[in-house]
């Protein structure tokens, strides 16, 4: 079974998800310089895949789930979302054999 490695923006959580692929992760930023944060949720995965390099999908966290402060009020829930298909429901899918 594979599993898939998850990172939250610039390192802010990473995690690799569970046997049945849940997974909940948690990130803080001080970003007062520079203006809002602009999470994602970076999933890595070798479903269905036979290259060496894995597959990379991108999920921008919408603005209305990014609080001030430590604790968020609610959660983004990404659903299920099938990688073994080749987009996974995603229009773009990217290849990375570095990260």
């Amino acid at each position: 079974m594979n599993f898939y490695v998850l990172v939250i923006d610039d390192g802010m959580d990473q995690m690799v998800t569970n046997k049945t692929g849940i997974f909940q992760l948690h990130g803080h930023a001080n970003e007062l310089l520079i203006g809002n944060i602009d999470p994602q949720l970076k999933i890595y995965h070798e479903c269905d895949d036979k290259f060496w390099c894995e597959r990379m999908i991108r999920i921008n966290i919408p603005q209305n789930y990014v609080y001030n402060g430590y604790r968020a009020k609610r959660f983004y829930d990404i659903g299920t979302i099938e990688l073994s298909s080749r987009l996974g429901g995603f229009e773009k899918q990217e290849r990375v054999c570095f990260h």
